[in-house]
This record gives structure tokens, sequence and C-alpha cells, in this order.
């Protein structure tokens, strides 16, 4: 859940569209885990072979057949993405899903990165213990400031507030 917030701002509250037969819709891990077997490998389906799988039933969707690909790696399973088509013959069950299973590994590892990236930038400016910002980060802010009141003529006032007890914090 908090990797679909963090991604997809907004859109994973409720089904919702992306784009032309493009679609979100939020599954909670267990539901997701529950879609493919223990190895979590990509899972095909025709519903001429097969009916349409329980998830799919009330979706409305037209879909008569589909590869759902796990999005999943270092043992974080980030959701499942389908690639459906309305033609029941595109996806059949004994086809092989090598090709699939490095598309899901390879999208996993980018929204990885995406969430990696975004917890560096902010660490790289906020204190993680405190959540306040940290040193290099408020040097900066307060040099701007400094300036922006020197060039108007307004007064600046600064607090500063000795935070030395924090380091003690983990003890408790």
């Amino acid at each position: 859940p908090e990797a679909q917030e963090r991604l997809f701002h907004g859109k994973a509250e409720s089904s919702s569209g992306l784009g032309e037969q493009t679609w979100i819709s939020p599954l909670e891990g267990e539901s997701v885990r529950s879609l493919f077997d223990h190895s979590l490998k990509p899972a095909l389906f025709s519903t001429e072979r097969n009916g349409y799988p329980a998830f799919l039933k009330e979706s409305g969707h037209a879909l008569r057949s589909g590869a759902l690909i796990p999005l999943n790696i270092n043992e974080v399973l980030f959701g499942a993405l389908l690639l459906g088509s309305s033609d029941p013959e595109r996806y059949y069950p004994e086809d092989g899903t090598d090709l699939l299973e490095q598309l899901g590994t390879n999208i996993a590892l980018s929204m990885d990165n995406c969430l990696t990236y975004e917890k560096v930038q902010e660490f790289a400016v906020r204190d993680q213990l405190t959540g306040l910002f940290n040193f290099f980060q408020i040097h900066s802010v307060l040099e701007k400031e400094f300036r922006k009141a020197r060039c108007s003529g307004s007064p600046l006032s600064v607090l500063v507030v000795d935070l030395n007890f924090v380091h003690d914090w983990d003890e408790l």
C-alpha cells in the first residue's frame, strides 16, 4: 500500500483509469499473493478454457485472456501487472512465462529504485530521528532568508533550540 500510494499519488484508493484501456486497481498484499501459487510465477488465463479468474468477475472489463504478472523483488510483492486482451486466444495457460517473469522483476526493481531514491532524498535534508531539517538544509534555508531580508530591508528573527537530549532517546 505504501509503494502504491507513493508511486501512483492518490490513484491507489479505488480502481481508476490511467489512460486508454489502462487502469490501476488496488489489491492488498495478501489479496495479490493469493492470486499466485507459492512460487509467485506469472499466471496466464483464457476465459474460453478456464473461465474468468475470481478477481475479474466483478470488474466489468471485457477481457477474454490475460497474463497476471507479480511485481516481486527481494521478497517484497509490490502488486501485480495484468496484461489483458479481448482476444480469447492471445494468452494461453500453457504458454511459457519466462519473459513475463523478467518483465515483472524489472518493473518491481524500477519501483524499488524509485522508493529508495525518494528515501535517500528525504534523508539528505532531514534528520532521521527528529524529522527536522539537518544542519546543511537549515544553513541553506537561513542563507536564503538572510538574503531576502537584506534585499527587502525587512527584520529577520531566528530561534535556536538546543536538542542535545535527543541522543538519549534511543535509551528510553
